[in-house]
């Protein structure tokens, strides 16, 4: 065989061999590195920043956004997803319905329950690290939509502003806040409504609307902070948008994952709640917004997504409460006045 020959052998060898090799991608965290943020430039909503970073008073999402990078800080929001490859622009994902989908390297946490990427950061789950263990949602389902308050620096993490290295997380109600101090001023502590933004009696409440309505856990830390300063039989006046999951209803105490029931709806952050101090109750007035809602003729709308308008009270035994809600379900400020979620 002559050397020509065997150079072509040898050459059309190699060439078959290179194309059944498998194709290695670099890791996630490699390109998101070298990645931009926001390709699509439409950029983020800076806001104004209340909050310190810290662990009792962390930063909310935005806040974040508008703070990166930083270093050393806490921010809190609510798990409401992942991104399946390298870019959260191109392919953040906001369910779970294809579990062999679910990454297990990442979350995004926002605010409020959304899908749109561009109102959460990213948080890295290093392979092998405690935090991957106990979050990654293919393994946890569960913690979908729970409250995550995270530890580390802002930084560029695939795409977008986001958390590569955990220092600390907590998931759900934060009871050992290390750290905790009085102010400058030596005024009490403010309340921590859990997502990031602080109740008081004078501006309960961060701007809200039936697109980013408040949480269940910024009512219930409004009506705890009410009883601490011995108001309870105040009129409270305070309306707000609030989102939730109708987890039962309420007669004489919550009753979790019932649905004989049509005067009111039993709403928390996550689905899975069975803690009554972690509930709105709902009062359904007669009408149209009764008629959609309630779990005696919608028996369906159990673990639905709602949100809803009224005024803040404590009407159901002492708990946190909703009532003044509109009877028709038609309009209220150019919104629908309620709107249930698929």
């Amino acid at each position: 065989m002559s050397r020509r020959l065997q150079f072509l052998l040898l050459t059309s060898m190699a060439l078959a061999l290179s194309c059944t090799s498998p194709l290695v991608l670099p890791d996630d965290e490699e390109k998101a590195d070298t990645a931009s943020v926001d390709p699509d430039g439409q950029g983020w909503e800076t806001v104004e920043i209340v909050s310190e970073g810290t662990r009792s008073d962390p930063f909310s999402v935005r806040e974040a956004q508008t703070a990166a990078p930083a270093e050393d800080v806490w921010v809190e929001g609510v798990i409401v997803g992942f991104v399946k490859g390298t870019s959260a622009p191109s392919s953040a994902t906001f369910s779970l319905a294809d579990k062999n989908a679910v990454n297990q390297s990442n979350l995004l946490i926002s605010d409020t329950v959304t899908s749109d990427y561009r109102r959460c950061i990213a948080i890295r789950l290093k392979s092998g690290s405690e935090e991957r263990s106990e979050l990654n949602l293919y393994d946890n389902p569960s913690v979908m939509h729970e409250r995550l308050k995270v530890h580390g620096s802002l930084t560029k993490y695939l795409s977008i502003v986001g958390i590569k290295e955990v220092e600390e997380y907590v998931v759900g109600a934060d009871e050992n806040k290390d750290g905790e101090e009085e102010n400058k001023d030596g005024e009490e502590d403010k309340e921590d409504d859990g997502g990031g933004n602080h109740s008081s009696s004078d501006t309960p409440f961060r701007p809200n609307s039936i697109d980013e309505p408040i949480s269940v856990a910024e009512v219930v830390a409004y009506v705890d902070s009410m009883h601490t300063l011995q108001r309870v039989d105040q009129a409270y006046s305070d309306e707000a948008w609030v989102a939730g999951f109708i987890v039962g209803y309420y007669n004489k105490s919550p009753q979790f994952g019932k649905t004989s029931y049509e005067t009111n709806v039993v709403l928390a952050d996550s689905a899975s709640v069975t803690d009554a101090r972690r509930v709105l109750v709902v009062k359904l007035p007669k009408g149209e917004v009764r008629a959609a809602v309630n779990l005696s003729d919608n028996p369906d709308n159990l673990y639905r997504r709602l949100t809803i308008h009224g005024r803040i009270c404590d009407e159901y035994g002492g708990l946190p409460s909703m009532d003044n809600v509109a009877e028709s379900a038609t309009y209220l400020n150019g919104s629908p006045t309620f709107r249930l979620w698929d």
